[in-house]
């Protein structure tokens, strides 16, 4: 990625690329973007921790709203702890986010729980894909939000847990 396109790059899809070795330099791009408004790394062998934390230390996407979606299903997100701060930074910072997946990426417990606290407190409905990504985090945040009906993975979640999908109409 060139330093130049951290100015003027909207659109980033770099799925199914080989990106182990080259993720600290895709991290320190992504931490200095400035117009990026959607994000795709879905299988590419990327540390989803690291992408996270890059993202949150970005100003210009983080209080600007331009930061809209993020995909980074499929990578693997190892259980260090050093993301937590991040997980829930980038969400609760993140003023534009509409979508984030996180599908298959077996998420740590407390990574997991730092998502949905940052999301717990927006003003702004975000998707929330994490599927098979919950199965170890058994007895965390979510398991207790979930419980209050607040959050529901794969589902937008208003603020104050008010669900918004749209009612059916009811006819005879």
């Amino acid at each position: 990625l060139r330093p130049q396109w951290c100015y003027t790059l909207g659109y980033l899809d770099l799925s199914l690329s080989a990106l182990s070795k080259a993720s600290d330099s895709v991290c320190d791009w992504l931490a200095a973007a400035h117009t990026l408004e959607v994000l795709v790394l879905a299988h590419c062998g990327i540390n989803v921790l690291s992408v996270l934390a890059a993202l949150a230390k970005s100003e210009k996407l983080m209080s600007g709203g331009v930061l809209r979606i993020v995909d980074v299903s499929l990578n693997k997100c190892p259980d260090d702890g050093n993301g937590c701060q991040a997980c829930q930074l980038l969400t609760h910072k993140a003023a534009g986010l509409e979508r984030l997946a996180l599908n298959h990426c077996d998420i740590a417990p407390a990574a997991l729980d730092a998502v949905l606290l940052g999301l717990n407190n927006r003003a702004r409905d975000v998707h929330l894909k994490a599927s098979a990504s919950v199965a170890r985090a058994q007895g965390s945040e979510y398991a207790r939000m979930k419980d209050r009906k607040s959050v529901e993975v794969g589902r937008r979640v208003g603020k104050g847990g008010r669900r918004c999908n749209k009612k059916k109409r009811g006819g005879g």
